[in-house]
């Protein structure tokens, strides 16, 4: 729980730096590297994103087709709830336009 914790208050410095476009992605080759809370942190997309999340907001992942890009959507989807992200604020939307990229935005509930 300390861990966890530290990750939170890292996240929360980071998130409060960083400006926000309409839409952020992460290709797949950024992805692959092995990840961990420390290198999730480092994604400037997910920091960006996460500054701009306001209560009447959720988070939209819009995926490639295909059970790996249900995979990565779920994965980023898991890590969003790790850091503090209610599950209902996070929105899967299969039909990404590039196929080895994942689209993140935010949209009113």
């Amino acid at each position: 729980m300390k861990v966890f914790k530290q990750y939170l208050l890292v996240l929360l410095f980071l998130f409060s730096s960083i400006g926000y476009a309409d839409e952020l992605s992460i290709s797949y080759l950024e992805w692959s590297r092995p990840r961990s809370g420390d290198v999730i942190v480092q994604f400037s997309q997910l920091r960006s994103l996460m500054q701009q999340l306001e209560p009447e907001k959720i988070i939209t992942i819009r995926f490639p087709g295909g059970d790996e890009g249900i995979l990565w959507a779920e994965e980023l989807k898991g890590w969003l709830i790790a850091f503090g992200v209610e599950n209902s604020r996070i929105e899967l939307v299969p039909g990404s336009a590039v196929a080895d990229m994942i689209t993140l935005g935010l949209e009113n509930k």
